[in-house]
């Protein structure tokens, strides 16, 4: 995004209905609106004005789900697809011997890795992981998680808002 201007909702949607002959609002509200948008977007005359809210949250207060596939291992998404314009963020938890089996997903993984240590498989290499390092995972690359230790393996995962399909390796 090259700039932002920050606008109440009664000017965000006069500058959308005047770009765009719609006063179409994000579905969370308003605290801003982005009139440049990236430039892989200035063809597309869909795409004139996007806005988004800007808000804190604490982790503690974002419900945690199971995840079915994996052992051991929840998820909470702290910023949803719904909430953020181009990536979603994820926290995922895994206990002392959680894993998450092997499988493939349609889009890309960026992620950090917040506290504990996991040996993490990505295509046909294996890779041992702890607090503070990074981790990149390409669309379509099989990948696997497995804890390694005492304590809980917790990292932030990014993905791009896109369509994903999540589709499990049989080993």
């Amino acid at each position: 995004m090259r700039s932002c201007d920050f606008l109440s909702k009664t000017l965000a949607q006069r500058a959308l209905q005047k770009k765009t002959g719609k006063a179409n609002i994000h579905p969370l509200g308003l605290a801003g609106i982005v009139c440049n948008p990236p430039k892989y977007l200035w063809n597309n005359p869909s795409f004139l004005c996007y806005t988004f809210n800007m808000y804190v949250k604490k982790v503690k207060d974002v419900e945690s789900t199971i995840i079915g596939a994996g052992q051991g291992t929840s998820r909470q998404v702290l910023i949803s697809p719904e909430e953020g314009p181009n990536f979603a963020m994820r926290k995922f938890v895994m206990q002392p011997g959680g894993d998450i089996p092997a499988h493939t997903n349609a889009v890309e993984h960026e992620q950090y890795v917040l506290g504990g240590r996991a040996r993490i498989g990505i295509g046909d290499d294996v890779y041992n992981v702890e607090k503070d390092d990074v981790v990149f995972i390409p669309a379509g690359v099989p990948h696997w998680y497995e804890v390694d230790g005492d304590e809980p393996f917790e990292f932030l995962c990014l993905v791009p808002n896109l369509e994903d399909k999540i589709e499990l390796i049989n080993k």
